[in-house]
């Protein structure tokens, strides 16, 4: 299983902080269980804008297409879990 780290946040410029941020945001709201659409209407982002934070994530949580695992339900697990060590 592999382990999340956190992004020093002084490491990132403007945009990238931002990005960041967004994708936590997205991250957030998938824990929910919200669908996509909804997740884009709560953030006021294109259901489009939502996939592409998702598609992200999943790539910066290292997580690739597998049968045997959901990568949104890993995704928002990972960050639970990072969310009790906060």
């Amino acid at each position: 299983m592999r382990t999340t780290r956190a992004v020093p946040r002084a490491n990132l410029s403007g945009v990238e902080l931002r990005r960041f941020v967004r994708e936590r945001e997205v991250l957030a709201e998938l824990a929910t269980g919200f669908s996509n659409r909804v997740v884009a209407q709560r953030l006021v982002l294109s259901q489009r804008a939502v996939e592409k934070h998702i598609n992200s994530i999943f790539a910066k949580l290292g997580l690739t297409v597998d049968d045997s695992l959901d990568r949104r339900v890993k995704a928002v697990l990972m960050f639970l879990d990072e969310s009790a060590l906060a």
